[in-house]
Formats: C-alpha cells, structure tokens, sequence
C-alpha cells in the first residue's frame, strides 16, 4: 500500500492532516516534518526518510502500532507509528520511518 512513496511526496503535504480511526477512538495527525533520515542506505537501496505527526489528544496516547491514515492527495495509507515525545501543548507527536 506505501510502495513507492517517497519524501517528495510527503514533503508539500507539511501542515496537511491525516485521519485516523480505530475502535473507540478518532483524530486527525498533523504532519508536522518529513525529513531524509540520517543513515545512508546501502548501494542500490533507496534513501530512507522520516515523517514526525503531531496528534490532536491530550488524553489518548497512540501505542507502537499500525495505523490507517488517511489524506486528501494521498488517499488511505497504513503507516506503522511510535509515539516519541509529549508536545509543549500536551499532545503527543508520533513518528514514522520509512526506508
């Protein structure tokens, strides 16, 4: 489903929500980074990236896990999420690595 996606693709889409749904649960994550990750991959391996979202609850921390998100120019993607800091508003920022 994420095949091929690549940095460029998510890099005009900073500030952009992605909604997210799971039982009892629902919000939209704010793509608030995408940025090349810091290692370099191996010859002929694409180079890896990392997108940071910035969550919307204050009450409800997402777990390690793999979530469907959906946005408007991407459409549905499941992105496989770590939540990684608690914001200065008190919500949670997540991050994905991709690579």
């Amino acid at each position: 489903m994420n095949d091929g996606l690549t940095l460029e693709d998510f890099e005009p889409l900073i500030g952009q929500p992605f909604r997210m749904a799971y039982p009892g649960h629902a919000e939209a994550l704010t793509l608030t980074a995408a940025r090349v990750a810091a290692t370099v991959p191996p010859s002929g391996m694409r180079q890896g990236f990392l997108l940071t979202f910035a969550g919307e609850s204050r009450d409800v921390l997402l777990g390690q896990h793999s979530y469907r998100l959906e946005n408007d120019a991407l459409g549905m993607l499941e992105i496989f999420l770590v939540p990684i800091d608690r914001l200065p508003d008190g919500n949670f920022a997540y991050e994905a690595v991709f690579g």
